[in-house]
């Protein structure tokens, strides 16, 4: 799944948003690019949907590109 976000400048933030995403139940793998804009992660559909990934970034203040 690949969530496209907004304010990812720096690799601090992009670990910040790389974390909240990685530590998720039913994410197995993730990748965050400062540079595409985006998060991408390997999940388990059974246990997670992309709406939870998103609400999650957006609790931590991350903004979606949508």
């Amino acid at each position: 799944m690949e969530i496209p976000v907004l304010g990812l400048d720096c690799k601090a933030c992009c670990l910040a948003a790389y974390e909240i995403v990685a530590r998720l139940d039913g994410v197995e793998q993730a990748k965050a690019s400062f540079k595409e804009g985006r998060i991408s992660a390997l999940v388990d559909p059974k246990r997670i949907q992309i709406t939870q990934m998103e609400a999650a970034l957006k609790d931590r203040g991350v903004t979606l590109n949508k």
